[in-house]
């Protein structure tokens, strides 16, 4: 999600008390597997984007499980060796 300014080891504020809008960068969990993506919508349908065009966009087909755990309103980086 580098694109969005969110890169590797950086540490996410959500809040859970706000619906996603399109356009916003959410953690959800979809089938499962948790994410970090670009919420949005087409012609009424859900999908969720990357932030990298090399990577397509990814539609809510019939029999998914989507749980939006909350928006992304922060991102902490960490300038420090691990």
């Amino acid at each position: 999600m580098t694109g969005v300014g969110i890169f590797d080891q950086d540490l996410l504020v959500i809040d859970r008390s706000r619906l996603p809008e399109p356009g916003q960068v959410v953690i959800a969990v979809l089938n499962s597997e948790p994410l970090v993506k670009i919420f949005d919508r087409q012609h009424d349908q859900v999908l969720l984007r990357s932030a990298n065009p090399h990577f397509a966009p990814r539609y809510l087909l019939e029999g998914d499980e989507l749980s939006v755990w909350g928006v992304v309103s922060y991102s902490i980086r960490s300038h420090g060796h691990y």
